[in-house]
């Protein structure tokens, strides 16, 4: 067996790394189209509107801001809606919950 010598360690260790490095790139491009792919379904963190429509990030956050009891007047302002939408999506949610 012949014995590397510190240069060819070394070339090999830049070698593994430039791979890594690649491979890496490649992942978070892929990363990057998946979160994509996932805003487009289910809306942007911190998205909690689309088209006049709570996203399921948004009905997510309302369902807990309900659990604690906020009052709609509350996060009427919050979200940027009038009270009637909160007085309906709390209406649904009171009867899931009843249904559960």
């Amino acid at each position: 067996m012949v014995a590397k010598t510190i240069s060819d360690q070394r070339d090999d260790e830049r070698a593994t790394l430039e791979r890594l490095g690649g491979a890496l790139e490649t992942a978070q491009k892929e990363l990057g189209r998946l979160w994509q792919l996932h805003e487009a379904k289910f809306g942007g963190e911190g998205e909690y509107l689309r088209d006049g429509a709570f996203t399921d990030a948004g009905l997510k956050r309302l369902r807990h801001f309900f659990g604690e009891g906020k009052k709609n007047v509350e996060l009427a302002r919050f979200f940027g809606v009038s009270d009637s939408a909160i007085a309906y999506q709390r209406k649904k949610w009171e009867l899931q919950m009843a249904n559960v």
